[in-house]
């Protein structure tokens, strides 16, 4: 979890002209009944800030398309140039996002980022089985890294590519069971008890993390430069919608 450096978005990022992007977890603002500021996610932001380096078309993929809608409207009142695509994914089902992702059209990929992610919910399975926080946080992410593979390579096959592919994980993934993943149990709703959510959450971090490094053993050589993050706490849903305890439980460094 190393690597932290001072990063201004706006001066440091070169442009992104002729690059295609993809975000996955992408949600609108929504209203607070707090004080606190809000956004949905860094999905959304992700999108707006990527939108002022002159991308050649950004993807992102959520399951609410009048929020979509938004989204677009609000970053081409701002970059009107740049050319959005909405991909309809609910990530509780495989099948969904299989589906979402033929809505993906070019031919190469340069930048992907799997941000979806939930964290810390009532004990569920998604609709293929899995417990709910590894089928979100990791299946589906991981099944959009698969299926968006070989638009990755193509890309990299360019003369002076960069190509990207960055997982949100979480300083929160040192909270899963001793065995890393129980895969065991992993098609149930694993109650374990007591903190029981967080170790659920923390079991999809860690797989993000040893995917991640997978992926770039596999494919580093191949011009694929993939890597974890853990993005801090942010004031989004994923934060805001925690109760008071789980809060401060989130914001211990």
């Amino acid at each position: 979890m190393s690597g932290v450096k001072n990063f201004n978005l706006t001066t440091d990022l070169p442009s992104l002209g002729g690059k295609v992007v993809c975000i996955t977890g992408v949600k609108r603002a929504s209203l607070s009944l707090t004080l606190a500021p809000r956004t949905a996610g860094l999905g959304s932001a992700s999108v707006t800030a990527l939108a002022k380096h002159n991308p050649a078309h950004i993807y992102f993929a959520g399951r609410n398309a009048k929020a979509a809608s938004k989204l677009v409207t609000e970053t081409k009142r701002v970059t009107p140039n740049v050319e959005l695509t909405f991909l309809e994914c609910d990530f509780t089902s495989l099948a969904s996002v299989q589906a979402g992702l033929k809505g993906f059209k070019h031919s190469k990929l340069d930048i992907l980022i799997c941000n979806a992610g939930i964290m810390s919910q009532p004990l569920g399975t998604s609709k293929d089985g899995f417990e709910v926080h590894f089928a979100v946080n990791h299946l589906a992410n991981a099944l959009v890294i698969r299926t968006l593979l070989l638009r990755l390579l193509e890309a990299a096959q360019a003369p002076n590519a960069d190509v990207r592919v960055v997982s949100l994980t979480s300083t929160g993934y040192m909270a899963h069971p001793a065995e890393g993943v129980r895969f065991d149990t992993i098609r149930s709703t694993q109650d374990t008890g007591l903190m029981g959510g967080w170790r659920r959450y923390g079991q999809s971090k860690i797989a993000n993390i040893v995917y991640a490094a997978e992926l770039a053993r596999r494919h580093g050589q191949d011009g694929i430069y993939a890597v974890s993050v853990h993005p801090g706490v942010v004031n989004t849903t994923l934060v805001l919608d925690l109760g008071v305890a789980q809060k401060a439980l989130v914001s211990i460094r």
